[in-house]
């Protein structure tokens, strides 16, 4: 058995549920996925009514290192599943009757697996540890605390509210809600601002709000610092939090995708715009810095491209201008320090071989987008 087999107890019928790119409704006999590569997985679900109405999109990550199962069972009265610890007895007698139970599985979606890769392939098992919830699902909204209350009680609040402060704010009447502590998704902080080093003078706060180099290296340091020495990779510090930022874009990327979330593209969003700085940081210190470097500036394109590439149907949740202007900015970046670059006699050849595959790479994406988003 080279794969993984995911083993799924009692899932009600007409139950929605997929895996990474693939989605169904799932009949009454199915009882899970099977033949599942190795690596980073989402799997994702939402509960169903008598009327087959679906409830919130509930998921979570499995990051399947070696073959084997994984079995969990569907608690009805929480509508999730809950984990099956197997004994050695049992998993054996799985395996003696697999070609039984095999025939209630559904196949892993081959077909998708490379596009899978393509936006997953930066997520490793630390990002996974940084940003996965403590309680081990990623949820479509947030969930809420309340102050338990009942009707009398918000009624004589209401009247304090109207006797007391007749021009106070309607928003001021909302209830005060914070999220369940453990529900939410770890993203790293990421400023709202640009960031300028302390005693900067007014020209050098302009120049670093203009380029948010600054900003985007802190933001590195903070993930770098939370990135657990025993896990680390043995790569330099710049390179190791460079792929963490980027398994975190793929991460915030997918589970808008997948699970329909808000935050997730609210931390897309900002990921991106430190991202295109990014770039340009990179391609203008190419020839003064290890070419190491570039090619990480090369990967980080490569997974813009697919991520961009294949997200044609959520922009509509968007700010119409944000995506045009944002692609304009970073292409306009890469064609400026390119083509300087290239033409630059001091250049190293090897760096300058690097610029030269970027403007192509920039080139075909830019014919790529004007084609898939109508644009002129």
């Amino acid at each position: 058995m080279k794969d993984c087999q995911l083993i799924l107890h009692d899932v009600p019928e007409n139950t929605e549920l997929g895996i990474d790119l693939k989605f169904w409704k799932v009949g009454k006999h199915f009882k899970g996925i099977k033949d599942i590569p190795l690596g980073v997985h989402f799997v994702y679900y939402s509960a169903v009514n008598s009327d087959c109405m679906s409830g919130q999109r509930v998921g979570f990550v499995a990051n399947f290192t070696q073959p084997g199962f994984i079995v969990k069972k569907w608690q009805k009265e929480k509508e999730d599943f809950i984990d099956i610890n197997l004994t050695d007895n049992e998993v054996e007698r799985i395996i003696s009757n697999f070609d039984e139970i095999s025939m209630y599985l559904g196949q892993y979606p081959a077909e998708s697996h490379r596009d899978w890769i393509s936006l997953s392939n930066f997520i490793t098992t630390c990002t996974l540890t940084r940003l996965v919830p403590y309680c081990g699902r990623l949820y479509s909204c947030s969930h809420f605390l309340s102050e338990p209350s009942n009707t009398q009680e918000r009624l004589a609040l209401k009247n304090s509210y109207t006797t007391s402060c007749p021009n106070k704010n309607s928003e001021d009447l909302l209830p005060n809600l914070s999220i369940i502590p453990g529900t939410e998704v770890r993203f790293t902080s990421i400023p709202t601002k640009p960031l300028y080093p302390p005693l900067s003078s007014p020209s050098e706060i302009t120049a670093h709000c203009m380029d948010q180099t600054y900003t985007l290296c802190t933001t590195m340091d903070v993930i770098f610092s939370s990135i657990n020495s025993e896990k680390a990779s043995g790569l330099s510090k710049d390179l190791e939090s460079a792929r963490e930022l980027l398994g975190e874009f793929q991460f915030a990327f997918l589970n808008l995708l997948l699970n329909h979330s808000m935050e997730g593209w609210e931390q897309w969003r900002r990921i991106f715009q430190l991202l295109a700085n990014f770039i340009y940081h990179q391609l203008t210190n190419a020839n003064r810095s290890e070419v190491s470097s570039s090619n990480s500036a090369v990967e980080l394109l490569d997974i813009f491209f697919s991520e961009s590439s294949s997200s044609s149907t959520q922009w509509k949740l968007t700010e119409p201008g944000f995506l045009p202007t944002m692609i304009g900015r970073l292409l306009k970046n890469i064609y400026s320090v390119c083509t300087s670059d290239i033409t630059n006699k001091t250049c190293p050849s090897e760096t300058s071989n690097i610029l030269k595959d970027l403007f192509k790479r920039a080139d075909g994406f830019a014919h790529s987008i004007k084609h898939r988003f109508k644009w002129i």
